[in-house]
C-alpha cells in the first residue's frame, strides 16, 4: 500500500507548534507536523514562542567558560555542549588542538 506524503502550509505547522512550550514536546505531540517544518527550514519561525535555553552562541559560550576542555564541558552541562556541537560552534569554544 502506498503512502500519501504529508503536507502543510507554514501557517499549519505554526498553529500545531503553538499547543507547545518546547520542540521536544512538539515532536512527540505533533511529529509529522514538526518533520515537514524542518524539512521546510520552517523551524525558527514556527517554534519562536517556545522556549529555548540556549538562544544564541554568547549564552554557550558563557555557560563554556568555567571549563578548561570539552570533556569536561561535556560532561558537566550536556545541554549547551550538545547545542554547541549541533551548531558547530566547539571548535570556536575550545580552539585548542589535541595531541
Amino acid at each position: 500500500m502506498e503512502q500519501k506524503k504529508f503536507k502543510a502550509t507554514q501557517e499549519e505547522c505554526q498553529k500545531e507548534a503553538a499547543k507547545y512550550k518546547k520542540r521536544k514536546e512538539f515532536e512527540q505531540g505533533s511529529g509529522k507536523h514538526y518533520r515537514f517544518a524542518l524539512s521546510q527550514g520552517w523551524m525558527d519561525e514556527v517554534c519562536s514562542h517556545m522556549e529555548f535555553r540556549f538562544r544564541n552562541f554568547e549564552d554557550v559560550k558563557q555557560r563554556s567558560k568555567g571549563y578548561a576542555k570539552r570533556t569536561h564541558f561535556f560532561q558537566k552541562d550536556r545541554a549547551a555542549y550538545d547545542t554547541a556541537l549541533r551548531r558547530g560552534w566547539l571548535d570556536e569554544l575550545f580552539p585548542q588542538k589535541f595531541a
